[in-house]
C-alpha cells in the first residue's frame, strides 16, 4: 500500500511537470470517451423516443393489420363479436383519406401541393386509447381530441396546415368540391409542432388533420372510408394481450395482429442498428485517442530517461517502474475521462438535435448512467493498455548507459515482447468494444484485430507514401524542403498522423459523396422513367374522359405527355383455384420457415400485397417495366403480375385471378400473361397490373392523371387544369424533388456529423503530434535560432510538415472515399436506370483544404510558444 501511495504521488507530480504533454493525452482520451458517451446516449434517446411507452407509442394495446389492404364492414363487424364475448375491450378503426382539398378562408388555393392534405378520420372519444398527451394541442391548450372534435363540421389542423391555410381556431375553412359537394368546416383546434404524426410520410410535408367520422361522411364517399388499421382496447395486462392477439389472427389468415410489446420491440430492434453504428463511431474516436495516449508516454519517458536510469540506479527495480508508468497513465486516464463524461453530455445536446432530424422525432435531453459508467471504465483501461508498451520501454532503460552517455533514446524491445504486449493490447481492447457493444465480446475482439490489421497495412502504405514525398523536390524553398526532410525522421509517427486524418477525410467524403450521388440519381430516374411534373385527379369518370380529350387537342400549356393510372378498392377471392385465405397462408408459413420464427411472430414479412391492383394502358407500362417472363396484358380480360407478387403467391402464368368489388360486391377476373420487373427503382406500380378499361369499368375506381409539363410553363398549365376541372385536385408534382432533398439532407446530416467527430479527434490528434515533436526538438530549433532562423522560420517548417502529411491524409482519404462510394452506389440504381457517381470539383478541394487547415490550425496552436523560445535558455538546460 505504502508502494502505491509513492507511485500516485510520483504520477502526479510527473503529470504536471508535464504540462502541454498531459494536457494533450488528457485531451486525446477526453475526445474520445465524450464520442462513447454523446453517442451512445443519443442511440439511447432514440430507442426511448421511438419504443418508450409501448401502449402510448401503439396507441392501443394490440394493432392489427391486414395483408388485404383494407378492413371491409363485415370485418369489422368480427371485433364487434370480439367485444361481445369480452375477447377484447374495445376496438376503433381510424381511416387515412387519401387527401382533403382545401381552401383558405378567403376562397384562394393554400399550397404548391393543390391544396391537399392527409385528413385522418378518428372517433375522438376511443382514439387514441393511449398516449393521447402526445397529441399536444397548440390551441386550445391542454385539451384533447375528445375535448374539442365534438359535433360534424369540426377540424383540427397541424401547425403546418394552419401556417399553409393562415388559419386558426375560430375560422371557417371550405373543403373544395369534387367527389361530393363544397362543405364548410370549423378550425376548433391547432396542434402543437411537437405532437406525434399518426403516420409518417406525406403528412410530415404538407400538414394534416383530424376529423370525425360524422364530418368524414359529410366530406368523402362512403366507400372510401376504409380503415387499413384496428387499434384494439384490452384489460391492459400481457395475458389479456396475448389472448386477444390469438383470438384475432385466428379469424382470418389475412390479419397480423401485434402486441404494443411486440410492436415496442420491433421498433428497438429498427433503431439497434443505428445504436450499434453511434457505437461504432465512439470507438474509432476513441481509437484515435489512445494513439495519442501511446505517442505521448513513448515521449514522456523518452525525455525522462535520464531520470528513470537515476531511480533505477538508485534501487528501484524494472517492475517497479512499470507500475509507475501504469499509474501515470491510470491517473491521465480517469482524469481524460472525467473530462470526456462533461464533454460528452455537452456534446449529447449538440447531437440529439441532429438525430432527432434523422428518425423525424424530437430527442429529450437525458443523463443516463449505462453511457457514463460505461466511458469512464472505458477511458481508464484504455489508457492503461495503450500505456503498457511506454512502461515497458522504461523497465528497459540500463540505467549505466544512459547515465554515462546522456542519451534519451528508448531502448530496443525485442520483437516478441512488442507482439505480445501489441496482441494483450488488441484483446483487451476488443473486450472493451464488446462491453460497447452490449456484451458482443466475440464481435469486439474480431473488430479489434480487424482494425489492428487494417491499420498495420495503412499505415505502412502512408510510410512509402511519405518516403515518396521525401525523394519529390518542389520549388517550394528552403522551408518545404527542410520541412520534407524531416518527415523522415518520425516516419511511423507521421504515417500514424496520416492514417488519423486520412480516417476523418474519408468518413465525410464519403457521406458527401453518397448523399449527393443518391440525390442526382433519384433525379436522374425521376426524369428518365417517371418525368411527370403535374398530377391531375378528376372527381369522375366523365371528368377523366374529358381531360383525356383536353390533352389530345392540345388545350394544356406546355404539355408534352401524359399518363393515365387508375385504382380500384377490390378484395382477391382466388388465384390459380386457390382461395386467398390459403394463398395467404402458404406465404406466411414461408416466411416463418425464412424467418425461423416461433408461433406468435405471423411473418407478415413483407412483399407484395395480395389485393393490390392497377390499372394503365399497354403503351404506357413498358416505360416503367419490362417483362421477365410471358407477354404484356392484350385485352381487358389479362393482366401482368411483379416477381415479388409471382414468389409470394406461387401465381404463375395462366393463372385467373377473380376479385370482389368492395363498393358493389361484384366479381371480376382476369388471367395471368406475364411476369414483370420495375426498370426504376424509384416508380414502382401495384403488384398487378390490368388495362385502365378493366378498372374504369369498376364502380367507385379512381383515376390519376399524371403530366409532362415544359417547367416554363407549369405555372399557367395548373391554373388552366383548376379553372376547367372544377372539383378536380391539381398538384404540382415539382415538390417531390424538394421533398427528397429535404430527406437526404436529414439523413445525411447525422452521419456528416458523425464524421466530423473523427475528424476532430484527428486534429486533436495531429495537435498532440506537434506539441510532442516540438517538445523532441527543442535543441534542433535552439540551433536553428541561434545560428539567425527567426520564429517565423521555424514555425513555418514546422507548419508545413503539418500540412503536408494533412494532405497526404486527405486525398488518400478522398481516393478511398471515392471508391468506395462508386461501388456502393452502384446498388442503388437499376440496369435501366444507373446509379449516378456525383464528385464535386468544390468537394474535393473543399475536403483537402479541411484536412490542411484543421492541421495548420492545431499545429500553431501548439508550436505557437516554443516557437517563441530564446534559444540561449533552450540550449542552456537541454
Amino acid at each position: 500500500m505504502g508502494n502505491l501511495a509513492f507511485y500516485i504521488k510520483y504520477a502526479w507530480r510527473s503529470i504536471l511537470r508535464g504540462g502541454q504533454r498531459s494536457f494533450f493525452a488528457i485531451l486525446c482520451i477526453a475526445v474520445g470517451v465524450a464520442s462513447i458517451v454523446a453517442l451512445q446516449s443519443t442511440g439511447q434517446s432514440i430507442q426511448d423516443t421511438v419504443a418508450g411507452d409501448a401502449r402510448a407509442d401503439a396507441r392501443a394495446d394490440v394493432r392489427v393489420t391486414t395483408r388485404q389492404d383494407l378492413f371491409t364492414a363485415e370485418e369489422l363487424a368480427r371485433f364487434d363479436d370480439l367485444k361481445a364475448n369480452k375477447t377484447i375491450k374495445d376496438y376503433t378503426a381510424p381511416v387515412t383519406s387519401q387527401g382533403m382539398k382545401v381552401l383558405k378562408p378567403d376562397g384562394s388555393n393554400s399550397n404548391s401541393f393543390g391544396s391537399f392534405y392527409l385528413s385522418f378520420v378518428v372517433d375522438p372519444a376511443k382514439y387514441p386509447f393511449y398516449g393521447s398527451d402526445k397529441i399536444i394541442f397548440e390551441n386550445p391548450k391542454g385539451k384533447t381530441l375528445k375535448d374539442v372534435l365534438t359535433k360534424p363540421g369540426q377540424i383540427v389542423l397541424n401547425s403546418k396546415m394552419a401556417n399553409g391555410l393562415g388559419a386558426k381556431v375560430g375560422d371557417k375553412i371550405t373543403k373544395a368540391a369534387g367527389d361530393t359537394p363544397a362543405q364548410p368546416l370549423e378550425v376548433v383546434g391547432v396542434l402543437s409542432e411537437n405532437a406525434t404524426v399518426p403516420e409518417r410520410g406525406q403528412a410530415d410535408f404538407t400538414g394534416y388533420n383530424y376529423i370525425s367520422p360524422d364530418t368524414a361522411k359529410q366530406v368523402y364517399k362512403p366507400d372510401t372510408l376504409l380503415s387499413s388499421d384496428i387499434y384494439v382496447q384490452t384489460d391492459s395486462n400481457t395475458a389479456a394481450d396475448n389472448k386477444a392477439r390469438d383470438a384475432i389472427n385466428a379469424l382470418s389468415p389475412a390479419y397480423d395482429a401485434k402486441t404494443s410489446t411486440e410492436r415496442n420491440e420491433q421498433l428497438k430492434q429498427g433503431t439497434k442498428g443505428l445504436s450499434d453504428l453511434l457505437s461504432y463511431v465512439g470507438l474509432l474516436s476513441l481509437l484515435i485517442g489512445s494513439v495519442g495516449v501511446v505517442n505521448t508516454m513513448l515521449v514522456v519517458v523518452g525525455r525522462r530517461s535520464s531520470e528513470i536510469a537515476t531511480i533505477k540506479a538508485l534501487g528501484m527495480e524494472s517492475g517497479q517502474t512499470v507500475q509507475v508508468f501504469i499509474v501515470e497513465a491510470a491517473i491521465l486516464g480517469v482524469m481524460g475521462s472525467i473530462a470526456g463524461i462533461v464533454l460528452g453530455e455537452l456534446l449529447t445536446l449538440a447531437i440529439g438535435g441532429v438525430a432527432g432530424s434523422f428518425i423525424s422525432q424530437k430527442l429529450s435531453f437525458q443523463i443516463y448512467g449505462q453511457p457514463i459508467l460505461i466511458g469512464l471504465v472505458v477511458g481508464i483501461v484504455t489508457a492503461i493498455v495503450f500505456g503498457l508498451l511506454p512502461a515497458y520501454s522504461a523497465s528497459r532503460i540500463p540505467p549505466a548507459q544512459v547515465l554515462r552517455q546522456k542519451t534519451n533514446a528508448l531502448p530496443r524491445i525485442s520483437f516478441v515482447a512488442t507482439l505480445l504486449i501489441i496482441l494483450l493490447m488488441t484483446v483487451v481492447m476488443g473486450l472493451l468494444a464488446g462491453v460497447v457493444l452490449g456484451g458482443q465480446f466475440s464481435l469486439g475482439v474480431i473488430i479489434a484485430f480487424g482494425a489492428l490489421v487494417s491499420c498495420a497495412i495503412l499505415i505502412l502504405i502512408n510510410a512509402g507514401t511519405i518516403w515518396a514525398v521525401e525523394k519529390l523536390p518542389l520549388p517550394f524553398g528552403l522551408n518545404y524542403k527542410m520541412a520534407r526532410r524531416n518527415l523522415g525522421r518520425s516516419r511511423g509517427k507521421n504515417a500514424t498522423t496520416m492514417l488519423v486524418m486520412m480516417v476523418g477525410i474519408f468518413a465525410v467524403a464519403l457521406v458527401f459523396i453518397l448523399s449527393s450521388s443518391l440525390k442526382e440519381t433519384i433525379q436522374d430516374a425521376l426524369e428518365r422513367s417517371f418525368g411527370y411534373n403535374v398530377e391531375l385527379r378528376p372527381k369522375d369518370n366523365a371528368q377523366t374522359q374529358l381531360a383525356l380529350k383536353a390533352f389530345e387537342d392540345k388545350q394544356v400549356p406546355g404539355l408534352q405527355k401524359n399518363l393515365l393510372t387508375t385504382t380500384a378498392n377490390a378484395r382477391l377471392v382466388s388465384g390459380g383455384g386457390v382461395s386467398a385465405d390459403e394463398l395467404l397462408i402458404r406465404k406466411i408459413q414461408k416466411d416463418k420457415d425464412k424467418a425461423n420464427s416461433n408461433a406468435n411472430q405471423r411473418g407478415g414479412g413483407g412483399g407484395a400485397d395480395i389485393s393490390s391492383i392497377g390499372g394503365i394502358d399497354a403503351k404506357d407500362i413498358t416505360t416503367f417495366t419490362k417483362t421477365t417472363s410471358g407477354r404484356y396484358f392484350a385485352n381487358d380480360d389479362e393482366a401482368v403480375i411483379s416477381e415479388a407478387y409471382n414468389k409470394d403467391y406461387d401465381i404463375k402464368i395462366g393463372d385467373k385471378l377473380v376479385y370482389q368489388v368492395l363498393s358493389d360486391k361484384k366479381e371480376f377476373s382476369v388471367t395471368v400473361v406475364g411476369i414483370v420487373t420495375n426498370k426504376s427503382a424509384i416508380v414502382n406500380l401495384e403488384p398487378v397490373q390490368v388495362t385502365n378499361n378493366r378498372m374504369a369499368s369498376i364502380t367507385g375506381h379512381t383515376s390519376s392523371l399524371l403530366l409532362t409539363i415544359d417547367k416554363a410553363q407549369i405555372t399557367p398549365a395548373v391554373k388552366y387544369l383548376q379553372t376547367n376541372f372544377e372539383g378536380a385536385g391539381v398538384t404540382d408534382l415539382s415538390f417531390i424533388s424538394n421533398i427528397i432533398n429535404d430527406l437526404i439532407g436529414n439523413i445525411t446530416a447525422f452521419p456528416v456529423l458523425l464524421a466530423f467527430l473523427c475528424l476532430i479527434a484527428g486534429a486533436v490528434l495531429i495537435a498532440n503530434n506537434v506539441a510532442l515533436a516540438v517538445l523532441e526538438r527543442r535543441t534542433e530549433m535552439g540551433v536553428m535560432k541561434s545560428i539567425g532562423a527567426d520564429r517565423g522560420r521555424v514555425l513555418s517548417i514546422i507548419n508545413w510538415e503539418s500540412g503536408i502529411v494533412a494532405f497526404l491524409g486527405g486525398l488518400v482519404g478522398l481516393f478511398l472515399a471515392i471508391g468506395i462510394a462508386s461501388a456502393l452506389v452502384g446498388f442503388i440504381g437499376t440496369p435501366d436506370n444507373p446509379a449516378v457517381l456525383s464528385v464535386s470539383p468544390v468537394l474535393s478541394i473543399g475536403m483537402l483544404v479541411l484536412a490542411v487547415g484543421l492541421a495548420l490550425f492545431a499545429t500553431i496552436g501548439s508550436a505557437w510558444g516554443a516557437a517563441q523560445e530564446k534559444p540561449l535558455v533552450v540550449l542552456r538546460y537541454e
